[in-house]
């Protein structure tokens, strides 16, 4: 069995990843890539249209400061009261397995995993310019965000698109065809690289 793939997405509010990783997630598996999201762990309270274990792992603030004791988590964060964590066993099983694992996550969270496993490829995902992240930003706005929350988000986005340089990959959303392709591009090829397709060879040769 090949090694699986750890892979990490982020970018700010508005860029579209997740648009893009939901596209590009159904072109990989219809060429016979093995792949999963990650499903984060959290303590905030679980909406009516969410699944447990399905949309996240929903627990108490309690119970997730315990298993941040144990060492449970690859990456946490904490938004507003809320934490949210990825479990390391979720990228265990997927490498074990031979799965591509996709964690979305941000700058802070990305650091935190790849000082884990080195070998997790990185992708961020940045729109053409400030100015159309605003106009997205702004098209999205829910009824309850006040101007200080719309002025966060694109402060918030501007910084994050500073370290960019940290990741792997870049991808800039202008077109999201063209977007989604560069990401399955990226995919198909760090899934092909030889590290984790050593397995290919003792196939061939023993035939």
């Amino acid at each position: 069995m090949n090694s699986g793939m750890v892979v990490i997405l982020s970018g700010p509010s508005g860029a579209g990843k997740g648009t893009i990783l939901e596209l590009g997630i159904e072109l990989l598996k219809k060429v016979g890539l093995d792949t999963a999201l990650s499903v984060s762990t959290t303590t905030r309270t679980q909406a009516l249209t969410e699944i447990d274990g399905i949309h996240y792992n929903f627990t108490t603030a309690e119970k997730f400061r315990e298993l941040l004791r144990a060492g449970h988590f690859a990456e946490y964060n904490i938004y507003g009261a809320d934490y949210y964590g990825t479990p390391r066993s979720n990228i265990k099983s997927a490498v074990e397995s031979g799965r591509i694992l996709f964690v979305e996550i941000d700058l802070n969270g990305m650091r935190q995993i790849k000082s884990l496993y080195p070998e997790a490829v990185t992708i961020f995902v940045m729109p053409p310019s400030m100015h159309l992240l605003r106009e997205r930003i702004m098209s999205r706005k829910r009824d309850s965000d006040t101007p200080e929350k719309i002025k966060y988000r694109i402060s918030r986005a501007a910084e994050e698109i500073k370290c960019a340089d940290e990741y792997d990959y870049i991808i800039v959303n202008d077109t999201l065809s063209d977007a989604v392709d560069d990401f399955v591009s990226i995919i198909k090829a760090e899934s092909r690289k030889s590290i984790r397709i050593k397995n290919i060879i003792k196939e061939v040769l023993s035939v």
